[in-house]
């Protein structure tokens, strides 16, 4: 058992390369706690032939305050917030899966069989899948007559987004062997780390409220509280003596 490679500021020297591949191949880049979509763009290396990728990268993280909001608020999910119980995590393109799945069963009545975690709904069989063939349009590209389907699929709160920055390719003839090798890397660490945050959080009301409360009557919010105390306790003793008299 071989180790997964990993990268990390430290270390500027970030590829990997395969060779003597024996077929042709098609190949995605993305973020590790995502999957490939099949919108998304691919590489395809031909026999006789190398490619060289390399991309450049930005990371958004999130505040700790920002779990209190609900999605609808912020605008984005966490990986630890599934859409439904099919599939135990969140990301934006299991999002879009989940949306197809819907479709399918909309369109055919059944699922198809790569999609994981099928639960209680039908897997197509050969006919279901032959229903699928004459929407591959729309399974492909959630859109219907140029209008895109509302799947309600929210980014990530916490993701890295990848950006081609060099897609370089050589191709060799006779009597160069038959080959395929492609290699990928990231050239350029980004210096920039964006982050979300709230930008006014309760806290910040309370605050602004007892300013303002003290400028124009010259009390805190905390006054507020003891004048509520004072009364509460005067009525109580009010109403035991009320009842012992």
């Amino acid at each position: 058992n071989s180790l997964t490679p990993s990268c990390n500021f430290l270390n500027a020297l970030c590829y990997g390369r395969v060779e003597n591949l024996p077929r042709i191949i098609k190949y995605y880049v993305h973020y590790p706690k995502e999957v490939p979509d099949i919108q998304d763009k691919y590489y395809s290396v031909f026999e006789n032939m190398e490619r060289d990728t390399t991309f450049t990268f930005w990371e958004m993280t999130s505040a700790s305050g920002l779990r209190r909001l609900k999605p609808s608020q912020r605008q984005c999910r966490f990986m630890d917030e599934p859409m439904d119980s099919t599939i135990p995590v969140y990301s934006y393109n299991t999002c879009r899966m989940i949306c197809r799945r819907k479709l399918a069963l909309e369109k055919c009545g059944c699922t198809p069989h790569f999609y994981p975690y099928p639960g209680k709904m039908k897997v197509c069989d050969v006919k279901g899948l032959y229903c699928l063939s004459f929407h591959k349009t729309l399974l492909m590209s959630l859109e219907h007559d140029g209008t895109p389907i509302n799947c309600n699929c929210l980014m990530q709160c916490e993701e890295v987004k990848l950006f081609l920055d060099k897609n370089s390719e050589r191709t060799w003839s006779y009597p160069v062997p038959w080959d395929i090798r492609f290699r990928w890397a990231v050239d350029k660490y980004s210096k920039t780390r964006l982050r979300r945050d709230v930008i006014y959080s309760f806290e910040d009301l309370l605050v602004s409220l007892g300013g303002t409360a003290s400028f124009f009557l010259g009390c805190s919010v905390l006054s507020f509280v003891e004048i509520g105390y004072y009364v509460t306790l005067r009525l109580y003793w009010f109403v035991n003596r009320k009842a012992e008299g």
